[in-house]
């Protein structure tokens, strides 16, 4: 769009103003804010768009990581906005945009039908700093806040720039990928967020005593595919307290499995566990027939005994609760918490695992006696179950011949 400098928005009306918003792309308007001096008169009559979400796109390679802004407008149409670090995606006919201090030397591709949104893409030199500054440049233009934040725990860390980003806190939605250590930013990031009743999901979480730095609530609001939680010098009421808040809160459907290191609790402690929270005995032959377990391949590396307890959590999901035991009383045990969902036409993986299960020595809740507690406990599960293979083996050979389907 060539644009006369001398030409004065501010001088049409209001209602004009209006009019040109629902009939011009929403990238033409955006053309004459930065080109002018009429952004201020643009932000009076614009909308604010239903979506507003940024997310940072990583391939594992500098060619391809990017950031992608989205915005979606009830009476106009919708735009992706990719910023690039190098030119290579920017070949071709471009125009420059001046977004306050920064050039972004901008390709713009036209929607092929009225429903596909408008494509940009935009070469440009200090690359995060610059994302920053340009979704502040938008949220000011549209009067709006960025709602989903979608990034990598990783890149956050190292660009100070993102590390106190506004929209980390604000943002109703933030999700970050990559394994996730305890840190200052997490301790400062989530009693923000929970305060504003929002969640967080990270995809992997490790942390060391985070019931130092944040309450139950805050805590329990971080949501997660699997964490691994040490609660080892915590009483077993604050231990409780957690669980509890866990079990109360709406779990992410990517919830998949909890490790939480614990005091080396006895059969006794883990059978009042149970009874606190009125947990189901473990019904694993049953759950073989409709509910899938995750693929977790560290599920033998905490010396876990079979699964002792279940807790339905809603239609779809079962909590499945399993126990270790350490000799030693300056050692720790572990708790994991997997979530196993509503089966999804995998009944035959399911009944092998189950078997699977079976070879597995039980925690022996049931003894009344302590006498022998911490040396039989001990050697309950050794890293990798006997025969475990042959095992496996077993039922791989007896699936192929009795449910070829499956094969």
């Amino acid at each position: 769009m060539s644009l006369n400098p001398e030409f004065k928005f501010a001088k049409l009306p209001w209602i004009a103003g209006r009019q040109f918003f629902r009939h011009a792309y929403v990238v033409d308007l955006m053309n004459i804010a930065q080109a002018t001096q009429s952004t201020d008169w643009l932000t009076e009559f614009s909308s604010v768009p239903t979506n507003f979400s940024v997310d940072f796109l990583s391939f594992g390679d500098k060619l391809h990581d990017h950031w992608e802004i989205r915005m979606v407008f009830a009476d106009n149409d919708s735009f992706i906005w990719n910023l690039w670090p190098n030119t290579s995606k920017t070949c071709g006919t471009r125009i420059k945009w001046k977004i306050g201090k920064h050039g972004l030397y901008t390709k713009i591709e036209k929607p092929n039908t009225p429903a596909d949104p408008v494509i940009l893409h935009s070469f440009m030199i200090g690359f995060h700093r610059t994302f920053v500054d340009v979704v502040g440049w938008l949220e000011k233009l549209f009067k709006c806040r960025v709602n989903k934040v979608d990034t990598h725990y990783t890149t956050i860390m190292v660009q100070e720039c993102l590390t106190n980003w506004p929209p980390l806190k604000n943002a109703k939605t933030v999700t970050m990928h990559d394994k996730c250590n305890y840190s200052a930013f997490l301790n400062d990031l989530l009693p923000a967020r929970q305060a504003n009743g929002f969640r967080t999901f990270i995809h992997n979480v490790e942390y060391e005593n985070p019931r130092r730095d944040m309450s139950y609530e805050c805590l329990s609001s971080l949501d997660f595919k699997m964490a691994s939680l040490d609660f080892s010098i915590l009483d077993n009421q604050e231990i409780m307290k957690y669980i509890e808040n866990l079990m109360a809160s709406k779990i992410s459907p990517n919830f998949e499995v909890l490790v939480a290191r614990i005091p080396n609790w006895t059969r006794k402690q883990v059978k009042n566990f149970g009874e606190h929270f009125n947990l189901e005995p473990y019904n694993g032959q049953a759950l073989a027939d409709t509910h899938f377990s995750p693929e977790w391949k560290n599920r033998y590396l905490y010396n876990l005994t079979r699964p002792v307890f279940q807790h339905n959590q809603n239609e779809e999901t079962v909590l499945v609760f399993s126990f270790s035991r350490k000799s030693g009383e300056k050692t720790s045990g572990h708790m994991a918490v997997v979530a196993r969902k509503i089966n999804d036409g995998r009944p035959h993986r399911e009944a092998l695992f189950f078997s699977v299960e079976r070879i597995m020595r039980p925690f022996p809740i049931d003894s009344d006696s302590e006498e022998e507690d911490v040396n039989e406990v001990a050697v309950l599960q050794p890293r990798i179950p006997p025969n475990f293979n042959q095992a496996i083996e077993n039922l791989m050979r007896w699936v192929r011949e009795n449910h070829r389907e499956f094969v």
